[in-house]
């Protein structure tokens, strides 16, 4: 997804797809770096390591295939910015994630960010999605992109995420 949102202009960090710990270790080079579990299947954080300059261990700590960022400097908080459709609602939260799950604290998503994850929306072919922002030195960047989000921490989530699937199917209904 990631490069796909690249192809589309939208700031992302440098990204790479890496099937082995050592590919991981070369590349980053000790530059300030996150890794991610590629797949996502692994649980909030567990599948994350920040190294901004203690150096990655030699070891992996959770299988492969990696997805090897940049670091983005930051203010240590990640904005998840949820959408159905075209209404977006934010969440932002402390980056890592913590544990137990943290619900976050809504924030306004203002034009300009709203311009950006609708964008992103569209380049991705999705209606209803979730798009992690952090916002570094030259703005907000796009970290990843989640095709079902959990919305957690939105204020009535359920009854927003089912007007619009409502919608959807009033638009989708032949007229007779």
């Amino acid at each position: 997804m990631i490069r796909d949102l690249a192809a589309a202009g939208l700031p992302v960090p440098a990204t790479a797809i890496l099937t082995t710990w050592p590919e991981v270790l070369a590349q980053a080079d000790g530059r300030p770096v996150v890794v991610k579990a590629a797949d996502g299947a692994i649980g909030r954080a567990e599948g994350v390591i920040i190294d901004l300059s203690d150096g990655l261990p030699e070891i992996a700590p959770f299988p492969g295939p990696f997805t090897l960022q940049e670091y983005i400097p930051n203010d240590g908080r990640t904005y998840k910015v949820y959408v159905a459709g075209r209404e977006a609602a934010g969440v932002s939260k402390p980056w890592p994630a913590t544990f137990p799950a943290n619900r976050g604290i809504p924030f306004d998503v203002v034009p300009a960010v709203a311009d950006l994850v609708h964008r992103a929306g569209d380049a991705l072919g999705l209606e209803i999605y979730g798009i992690d922002l952090v916002f570094g030195p030259d703005g907000p960047v796009i970290v990843d992109a989640n095709p079902f989000p959990g919305f957690r921490g939105v204020h009535q989530s359920a009854p927003r995420v089912a007007a619009y699937l409502l919608a959807l199917s009033r638009r989708g209904r032949a007229e007779p």
